[in-house]
């Protein structure tokens, strides 16, 4: 403490600018004590420089793609087919691909099934949204003369034999061929249709008390019996 002391006590106090030697100090020190004025300047016009840059350049940019490790094996792998996989969101695609023939392929199927099961049960997958032959949300539907008819695209009774093979094109063929409503056949269609669906000639249950079974009758304080 005492060699401190002694330090200070020789180092001389200065009280007036024109008793400051200009001399002391390294370079630096000097360049930036003897020329006060251009430095603060300079300070100032760096300042409003970065300040302009900063409210006219600068973007928030909040990209996935800067706060994954780029260079991890796996995102380099995403990353090389991200063009591919653009759109599908947190969904994975799995391709199983016959080489030596088409889909319809007996051996194929199975291997295909098999896949399925194992994603179905992996840990962490949404069963609801899986779709592929093998499951129940993949249908096929068709437009005949008494309405809407479809079903699972892979038959209930699918069992490998050839009779199950071309029921499985058969609604394959179906879903490829399946062309929806433009908005002009709608249009055609609700106005042939508009006298008979408006009135609730078709929907009795809706307008009337025919189909109320006794205790709904009784519920809602109506006849118990029908009139003839």
């Amino acid at each position: 403490m005492a060699a401190v002391s002694d330090d200070l006590d020789q180092m001389p106090v200065v009280r007036e600018l024109a008793d400051f030697d200009r001399r002391s100090g390294n370079l630096l020190e000097r360049l930036v004590f003897n020329n006060r004025l251009a430095m603060m300047i300079v300070c100032a016009i760096i300042t409003l420089v970065l300040g302009y840059v900063a409210a006219t350049k600068l973007v928030l940019n909040a990209s996935f793609e800067k706060m994954i490790p780029q260079d991890q094996a796996y995102i380099k792998n995403y990353l090389t087919y991200q063009k591919d996989l653009r759109g599908l969101g947190n969904a994975i695609r799995v391709v199983v691909e016959n080489t030596d023939g088409d889909i319809f392929d007996p051996q194929y199927l199975e291997a295909l099934k098999q896949i399925n099961d194992q994603l179905v049960l992996t840990p962490g997958v949404d069963r609801a949204w899986v779709k592929s032959l093998w499951t129940p949300a993949v249908r096929w539907t068709e437009v005949t003369e008494e309405g809407f008819r479809g079903g699972p695209v892979m038959p209930d009774n699918y069992d490998g034999s050839p009779k199950s093979v071309e029921q499985l094109k058969q609604n394959i063929a179906i879903v490829r061929n399946f062309k929806p409503m433009t908005a002009a056949e709608k249009t055609a269609l609700l106005a042939r249709t508009k006298e008979e669906a408006t009135d609730g000639r078709h929907e009795l249950f809706k307008s009337s008390k025919a189909f109320d079974s006794s205790h709904h009758r009784k519920q809602h304080g109506f006849d118990l019996e029908l009139p003839a």
